[in-house]
């Protein structure tokens, strides 16, 4: 019979646990259940271990706390890219705020300028009027008279 500290199913248990442990747990009552396997596990020789029912039991113990630490990573992180979402949709909601006023301002800027040639245009075409009128004037005084 091989020694305790050789036995493969050992090994293999104690990874589990220290992979557990690496994790950690939110729950005392869960690391106290922890607790008592490992020290059970301790006290109890390896052969026993082998073979028992309670080596399967544990085996599937580690492996469904495994899936639920697994299961939690997962979801820590679907609520971290959801937060992440979250905050780009923020930024970009309060950049196309800043861009609708920037718009804004410049229609506004741009409708004055309108409004300034508009202006202009119509003086010019007073203007205009004026000086041919002027010139009609003129034209009428500068022709020879008929007798």
């Amino acid at each position: 019979m091989s020694a305790w500290w050789s036995s493969p199913s050992l090994l293999c248990y104690q990874l589990a646990v220290a992979s557990h442990l690496r994790l950690g747990s939110s729950s005392s009552l869960l690391t106290q259940s922890w607790l008592v396997v490992v020290i059970e596990f301790i006290f109890r020789p390896a052969y026993e271990l082998r073979g028992s029912a309670s080596s399967s039991a544990v085996t599937s113990h580690l492996r469904r706390d495994r899936e639920l630490g697994e299961a939690h990573a997962e979801i820590r992180a679907l609520r971290l890219s959801e937060r992440q979402r979250e905050k780009a949709v923020e930024e970009f909601t309060n950049e196309l705020t800043k861009l609708e006023e920037k718009l804004k301002l410049t229609e506004s800027l741009l409708q004055g300028k309108i409004l300034f040639i508009v202006a202009s245009v119509t003086s010019l075409e007073t203007s205009v009027q004026c000086f041919r009128s002027g010139l009609a004037l003129a034209e009428l005084w500068s022709s020879p008279q008929l007798p």
